[in-house]
């Protein structure tokens, strides 16, 4: 009968009277309860995650927004505290935009102007 009970709790993902008859079973038959262990271990797993979720999701639901600003502000602030120091890995230019900017360009001429030219048909 109690391991009819703990199977439709775990049927049913009610953690705490699952646990209520596990703690029961072991102290009534100790010998039934290691056997049901060694059977069920992954029952057992699974209502635990389950009653860690139920009973903290409303401390999840409140911390993950602040850790992730808390996160963000972290990866800004140790990215411009790296950059005002000297400390940390410098940026190369964009050769593209500005190949003069670049000191790996220095004996190399400024590449030539791209002017677009628009040209006009006239019929004759």
């Amino acid at each position: 009968m109690l391991r009819a009970n703990l199977s439709d709790y775990y049927n049913h993902y009610q953690s705490a009277p699952f646990f209520q008859a596990l703690s029961f079973l072991e102290a009534f038959d100790p010998d039934e309860y290691r056997e049901y262990l060694k059977e069920t271990r992954e029952h057992l797993l699974l209502m635990r995650i389950i009653e860690y979720a139920r009973s903290t999701w409303g401390f999840w639901l409140v911390l993950w927004p602040i850790s992730i600003l808390i996160l963000l502000g972290l990866q800004y602030g140790l990215g411009l505290f790296a950059s005002i120091g000297g400390v940390g890995h410098r940026q190369p230019p964009n050769r593209h935009a500005n190949p003069a900017a670049d000191i790996r360009n220095r004996h190399q001429a400024p590449a030539a102007a791209i002017v677009p030219v628009k040209i006009n048909r006239t019929q004759g």
